[in-house]
């Protein structure tokens, strides 16, 4: 009973030793282009991925590095300390021109040109310039 006891517990460690391997690939199987357009994934996290990725696969024409290294200068100071990336809101610029028109309706507008616009020139092309160009 002692004998088979053992071989249970070697088959069941081979076993796990055998499915932990598969389960660590495929929890790291996300990319960090993914990483890159999802959110919920901590800016600094992306860039220790994507790090990893070029630290393997090399940094060269066609790598995809130019496109990481843009898309991190453009956002670094956008989550800066934290790195926390949930706290975007996409519909800002929206947001802010709303508010903008509501406020320019609220003003009387003023015009600086009262009696309207009055060309002062020049006529012909020969006045900018001594010769034509």
């Amino acid at each position: 009973m002692h004998n088979k006891l053992t071989i249970s517990k070697i088959k069941a460690f081979l076993l796990i030793g055998f499915i932990h391997p598969f389960n660590v690939a495929f929890s790291q199987s996300i990319s960090y282009k993914e990483m890159m357009n999802d959110n919920t994934y901590n800016f600094y996290d992306v860039v220790e991925a994507a790090n990893n990725y070029f630290e393997k696969n090399g940094r060269g024409k066609g790598s995809g590095f130019k496109i990481f290294e843009r898309w991190k200068y453009e956002n670094e100071s956008k989550f800066f300390p934290s790195g926390d990336r949930n706290n975007v809101n996409y519909y800002l610029p929206q947001e802010a021109y709303s508010e903008f028109i509501g406020n320019q309706e609220n003003i009387k507008h003023k015009t600086s040109f009262p009696n309207g616009w009055v060309e002062l020139g020049p006529w012909d092309a020969n006045a900018v310039t001594s010769h034509y160009s």
